[in-house]
């Protein structure tokens, strides 16, 4: 069995080009394994047009998250904030499109949006983002958290209103998921692989539209009532989602081979 979740993701997307062997191998592991787990089915149909894999071998099982013990209270208390709260969390690599979110922000504040931007993140980009948000004037609007453990990032989402995404591909989206299971409203570019996670519990918008993400979240930030419902949307969509129903489904798939 090949368990592709268990990757951070594919190879074709998310490890180096020059990683030849790696590469290689996992070619090898999907060629030869019985079953191969992903994680969505914009995944299954990757691999059935990349590896030429019959759908029969492929299993969608998805991701897990952990679930608050008790729900926040819808996004009341964001009435009460001067400034809408918005969360990203990414690697500083060119697939998670942080240009784009330099000029998401770029849109909000010429649309006169108050927002503050928190970024949960470290990687190659640094000095570059740095150097794009200085040249913006969006510094002292963005904070920027190189590394935190998962209790203080979940109390992150938690606090957050909306959880802006500008990857350009993903296979899954495991940081939306967790930022919905927090009542967090995602907002995100129309990856296929995201409009099936979130599935009506957030915005998503076209690939590079920085003008419609900005309008969107211009939109949660004025009318707190309706991000307080798609806040209870994002959470009972995260609640289908548990590390414990992904081990039963795997459980059950061994079991009905054997």
């Amino acid at each position: 069995m090949s368990h592709l979740p268990l990757y951070a993701g594919f190879t074709y997307f998310d490890k180096p080009h020059a990683d030849e062997v790696h590469q290689a191998l996992e070619a090898l592991c999907l060629r030869f394994a019985e079953v191969v787990v992903v994680p969505s089915e914009f995944a299954k149909r990757v691999l059935t047009s990349v590896h030429a894999i019959n759908s029969d071998r492929i299993t969608v099982i998805g991701e897990g998250v952990r679930m608050p013990d008790q729900r926040r209270n819808g996004g009341a208390d964001s009435k009460r904030r001067t400034r809408l709260r918005i969360l990203s969390v990414a690697r500083l690599v060119e697939q998670k499109g942080l240009h784009y979110t330099v000029q998401v922000l770029v849109r909000l504040r010429e649309r006169g949006v108050p927002f503050q931007l928190t970024l949960v993140g470290q990687g190659p980009l640094e000095s570059r983002l740095r150097a794009l948000l200085d040249r913006e004037r969006l510094t002292a609007r963005l904070t920027l958290i190189r590394a935190c453990d998962h209790d203080e990032l979940l109390a992150l989402y938690a606090r957050a209103d909306v959880f802006l995404s500008t990857s350009l591909y993903e296979t899954f989206g495991l940081t939306v998921l967790e930022a919905m299971s927090r009542g967090c409203v995602p907002v995100a570019f129309r990856l296929p692989a995201l409009r099936e996670l979130i599935d009506g519990a957030g915005i998503t918008v076209p690939v590079g539209d920085v003008q419609a993400a900005a309008a969107a979240i211009e939109s949660l930030s004025n009318a707190p009532r309706r991000r307080a419902v798609f806040s209870a949307r994002a959470m009972l969509r995260a609640a289908d989602f548990s590390w414990e129903r992904h081990a039963r489904s795997l459980l059950r798939m061994m079991e009905s081979r054997e």
